[in-house]
């Protein structure tokens, strides 16, 4: 995250994605210190650095919940001491406890109160949901399933079957984020946010860095084991044969079968050495030599070189303007989920979680 975020955006889609990406390290970008979010998101612009940096998730309040919170199971002898209580509706320790631990192991800096007083959110704005009739079907659940296992490349169900999870509990749990996405989302769209066009110059003159994109590259590749393979894979490639197509037959990088092997954007230090100097050798259009990684054997296509630059005021104003109006509906969003956490009857025990 850049120098001077305001806000640390928690809400990875889910938890299972980073399991998915932990053991699938085939891309030459990981191990680098790079982010391990997805090489297309790791394209510089400003609509991403206002996104990452200000923007309001739709379910900010819960984001640190939904999802690390493996599964809810239902209480059983040792489980049933009560942490809190929403409106009659029970929070355990133990549940916390899972969260907690969950979170430590992410590097997530909170506290078991912040984690508690996500819960009471959580709890208040579900009980809220259902209190305005809000709905979620069983295509519902299948749509953000299948979107699910389309970003992670792979059935949800060994995934589950990892975090000890059934798939009746991942769609009660799906249920309800999707109730109160729903709340939320309605709430947003009835916000009346106004931002004025000195705001957002203001926003602009005093944040230079968010505006500054460094030189970058767009490449594919083609993962293999053996410099033998990646010598037949250059020879079919001259012959004429389709790279991105090869991308998917012969490379061993998962990813390859649904973008083609191509990484999306990156700058200098999101690749290993090696790979980073064979692409910027490269001219555009361009392919390289077997290049050897700790990964393998590497065959690597250079779409798009993009030279160091500054957005200019009239390039960023409206993604400026879009991402200022979204931290004033997240303030709104704060406030009133404070009131509704106010209105409820809520029962703390063991005060020291």
């Amino acid at each position: 995250m850049k120098k001077g975020a305001r806000h640390k955006s928690t809400a990875d889609t889910s938890s299972h994605v980073q399991h998915h990406k932990a053991e699938h390290p085939e891309h030459p970008e990981h191990h680098t210190g790079a982010s391990s979010q997805s090489t297309q998101s790791k394209k510089i612009s400003f609509s991403k650095n206002v996104l990452i940096t200000i923007a309001v998730v739709a379910i900010v309040v819960i984001a640190i919940v939904w999802l690390l919170s493996a599964k809810e199971k239902t209480p059983q002898a040792g489980d049933k001491m009560m942490i809190a209580k929403v409106n009659n509706d029970p929070i355990y320790a133990k549940d916390l406890d899972q969260i907690y631990t969950q979170a430590q192991q992410q590097g997530l800096p909170v506290t078991k109160e912040q984690l508690l007083e996500q819960l009471i959110a959580k709890q208040v704005l579900l009980q809220e949901a259902k209190k305005q009739k809000f709905t979620v079907t069983d295509d519902d659940i299948d749509k953000y399933k299948k979107n699910l296992e389309s970003l992670i490349g792979q059935p949800i169900g060994p995934l589950l079957e990892k975090m000890g999870m059934t798939l009746e509990e991942f769609n009660k749990q799906t249920k309800d984020q999707l109730l109160i996405t729903k709340l939320v989302t309605k709430l947003q769209q009835d916000m009346k946010v106004d931002i004025t066009d000195a705001e957002v110059k203001k926003f602009y003159d005093e944040n230079p860095e968010y505006f500054a994109v460094p030189e970058q590259m767009n490449a594919s590749h083609i993962l293999v084991k053996t410099e033998e393979e990646a010598k037949e894979i250059l020879k079919m490639l001259k012959e004429g044969k389709d790279f991105g197509m090869l991308a998917q037959e012969k490379s061993t990088d998962p990813s390859a079968k649904q973008n083609n092997g191509n990484l999306g954007f990156f700058g200098k230090g999101q690749m290993v050495p090696e790979f980073e100097a064979a692409a910027l050798a490269l001219k555009e259009g361009a392919i390289s030599e077997p290049v050897k990684t700790q990964f393998g054997y590497h065959i690597i296509k250079l779409h798009k070189k993009e030279q160091a630059k500054t957005l200019s005021f009239e390039e960023a104003k409206a993604d400026i303007k879009k991402g200022l109006q979204d931290e004033k509906a997240k303030e709104e969003l704060e406030v009133y989920v404070k009131g509704l956490v106010a209105k409820a009857k809520v029962e703390k025990f063991n005060s020291s979680p």
